[in-house]
């Protein structure tokens, strides 16, 4: 091998190092970015479930105990269909 050709092949593995090397960062701060997001998502989506899940439970409680739906759709903001079916 040359002196000319070796000088290119070091260089070629410089470069090839150099974006391998950034390829390899932006996928981890793309992974790191990519979980942020998906607990930012899971968290807007859990809470307003939980909340939901949460009056379901309270509506079939009271309900449980005489109270007139109205009053329940009231205090839980659910359906007085929904409480029908609770």
């Amino acid at each position: 091998m040359s002196q000319q050709e070796s000088d290119e092949y070091v260089q070629s593995k410089l470069v090839y190092s150099e974006l391998k090397s950034a390829r390899d960062t932006s996928k981890e701060e793309g992974q790191e970015q990519g979980i942020e997001i998906g607990k930012e998502q899971g968290i807007e989506i859990g809470i307003p479930k939980g909340e939901i899940i949460k009056a379901r439970k309270i509506g079939k409680e009271i309900k449980s105990r005489g109270f007139l739906i109205e009053v329940i759709a009231e205090l839980t903001n659910l359906s007085k269909e929904e409480i029908e079916k609770l």
